[in-house]
Parts: C-alpha cells; sequence; structure tokens
C-alpha cells in the first residue's frame, strides 16, 4: 500500500555533554590567584607589624613576564631606559657597562618624575636585622644603592655573551671592555590592569602557602593579593609630588590645575594617574568631579587634639583646617581638593 507521508521522530539523548562553564567572578576584583613581585623596592615600613609595604593602595598595577603585581609606572621606566641606554652609548666607540649605567643612574639624565631606584634601606636588609631578608632584584642578585629597580629586566651582549645587567659580577663590570652590540628586555610589564585596593605587603617568599619557602617561616601577612579593575574612587589632587607627606601615598597628579570632569586619566612613571592617555591600553580611568568644598559640616571648628605632634598626626578637625585625610596627607589644600574617578576599561 502507499503511503506519502513518512513521519519522522525527535530521538531524546539525556547523556550528552554538558558546555563548559565560563564565568568565574565578577570583574571588579577578579578571583585570580596574584601576588607582588618579590624584587619590589620597599616603600614604606608599617610600625604595627614591623614590615614594608611595597605598593600603596590607589596605585596603578600591571603584571609583569612572570604574571607577578608590579606598579604600572615599570613599564613606562622600562621603555625610557632603553632609549637612555641606547643614547648613553650613542657616540659611538667602546665603552664599559659601568659607564652606561652610571649614566642611566644619574638623576639629572631622567625627564620627568623620579624613577625607581634601590637605595641604603633595600640594601641593609638582611644586613643590620637577621629578621629582614635581604632585598634580590629580578635577577635574584642582592640590590645595590641607586640601581633602577628596571636594570634587572634587561640582558646586554657583549663579546658574544648575554649577561644580566642585575647580575653581573665587579669583575664583568671592571672587564667589560667590549661594545655592548645588543640590549634585550627579557621581563616585560603588561599595560595596566586596574589599581591596588588596599597596601600590598613585601612578599613573604615561595608559592605563599608552602612555609618551607617563606623568607621567614612564621610570618606571611599576605599570601595573596587582588586588583580592583571596575569601581568609582577618590584621589587626593595635587599639582607638586614634593608636598606629599605620607611616602607613597596614591595622587591624581594635576601639574597644571585644569584638570576637568569627564578627562581621561592615565598613569606616570610613579604609578600615579594623571590627564591624559593615547590610547585604550594606556587609559585607566575618567574624571567624574573635581570635589573643592572643604572643609564640610563645620569640620574645622572641631577641636583636635594635636601639640608637637607630626604632620601626619593632624586628624581632620582644627588640626588642619577640617580637610580630609587623603588631602592632608597629600599636602594638598581645599582649592586642590579630591577627584572623584570611573575606573574603565579593565
Amino acid at each position: 500500500m502507499y503511503q506519502p507521508y513518512v513521519a519522522t521522530h525527535k530521538k531524546w539523548d539525556h547523556v550528552g555533554n554538558l558546555t563548559p562553564n565560563v564565568e568565574i567572578s565578577e570583574g571588579v576584583r577578579p578571583a585570580e590567584e596574584l601576588k607582588p613581585a618579590a624584587y619590589l623596592k620597599l616603600v614604606r615600613f608599617d610600625k604595627y607589624l614591623e614590615d614594608y609595604f611595597v605598593v600603596s593602595a590607589g596605585k596603578v598595577v600591571a603584571l609583569d613576564g612572570n604574571n607577578d603585581v608590579v606598579p604600572a609606572g615599570l613599564r613606562l621606566q622600562a621603555t625610557n631606559f632603553l632609549a637612555l641606554w641606547t643614547a648613553g652609548v650613542a657616540s659611538g666607540g667602546t665603552v664599559t657597562v659601568q659607564d652606561v649605567l652610571t649614566y642611566c643612574r644619574t638623576s639629572a639624565n631622567w625627564a620627568g618624575d623620579n624613577y625607581t631606584a634601590y637605595d641604603s634601606i633595600d640594601l641593609q636588609q638582611g644586613i643590620i636585622d637577621i629578621n629582614a631578608p635581604a632585598v634580590l632584584n629580578a635577577a635574584g642578585a642582592t640590590v645595590e644603592n641607586t640601581e633602577l629597580v628596571v636594570e634587572s629586566f634587561f640582558d646586554v651582549t657583549i663579546g658574544g655573551m648575554a649577561y644580566n645587567l642585575g647580575n653581573l659580577t665587579a669583575g664583568q663590570l671592571a672587564g667589560a671592555k667590549a661594545s655592548v652590540t645588543a640590549i634585550d628586555q627579557s621581563l616585560s610589564v603588561s599595560y595596566p590592569i586596574g589599581i591596588a585596593p588596599f597596601n600590598y605587603f613585601r612578599w613573604a617568599g615561595g608559592d605563599g602557602f608552602n612555609p618551607a619557602q617563606y623568607n621567614l617561616h612564621n610570618y606571611n601577612m599576605q599570601h595573596q593579593v587582588t586588583v580592583l579593575c571596575d569601581y568609582y574612587i577618590e584621589l587626593p589632587r595635587i599639582d607638586d609630588k614634593g608636598d606629599i607627606v605620607f611616602t607613597g601615598l596614591a595622587v591624581l597628579h594635576d601639574a597644571s590645575l585644569d584638570l576637568a570632569p569627564g578627562d581621561f586619566l592615565t598613569y606616570d612613571e610613579d604609578s600615579d594617574m594623571v590627564a591624559g592617555g593615547s590610547s585604550c591600553m594606556d587609559i585607566v580611568g575618567q574624571a567624574w568631579k573635581i570635589d573643592t568644598s572643604f572643609p564640610k559640616d563645620y569640620l574645622d571648628r572641631v577641636r583636635t587634639a594635636y601639640k608637637g605632634l607630626g604632620d601626619l598626626d593632624k586628624m581632620p578637625g582644627s588640626a588642619n583646617a577640617g580637610l580630609p585625610d587623603n588631602v592632608s596627607y597629600a599636602g594638598g589644600t581645599a582649592a586642590k581638593g579630591v577627584v572623584r574617578i570611573n575606573l574603565i576599561n579593565r
């Protein structure tokens, strides 16, 4: 018998494969296992915990080639270091590595903001205090006074041999008479990924979990850190970083005091925010409001118990004309005020 219609039936398979999950966390503070790079310069001593911070809250941060968190300004410093190195040997002839390092370490040759260099505090760690392990650079060598942090990001070729600038011995420096034939950045720094939402302590050592790898077996203040990527924040606005009272404080550096709401913000060598940004990869935020209406709530008329103490002990009140602590710590004024910023593109 002829049947003009043949039915097609759906077949059920309830033992198929599930699509893997793609979600990890919200993007405000991505749930990533991060740690500050072990070679960062010591920035500020915390008296209560007797340890050093290496990154202050509010500083713009990035990732180095090892996926460790570093101040984003090191990216700019590395770029300029390479340019200065080139300038130092541009005259031709035979030069020593020490000649060029001396040139690069001389502050007069650095344009703009100060670049991060290890100092006597970093050098003395592990010498004057057995409970303070020595600071090592990115090459794993004990740092020198005035050594730039980014030096150990580079390898140089001398006489056909490759050397890391941060790991050259005194003998190698004295004997390096041949011209440098090549310089390569062996440790990269990414574009900015966000800001530090809190102070980062000096890294405790190892992977952050195994006490056998710690610098001090019984001490680890932060086994991980996080990065703030999408938030509304506030920074004090200053035009002169020399006025900052609190070492390492994150600020909005507005040299001409002409920042306007809506201006895009990028970062400088100190990992502080500044107006500008030539591409979306460099832009970290957008200024929304510049608040100069201080003092508020008659706070300047509140009697502050302050006499004979330091500037950082001037709590908001009569001691500091009613200014909030972030403005006081920055050495700012009511007229400079604070800037509220929307972190974007992260």
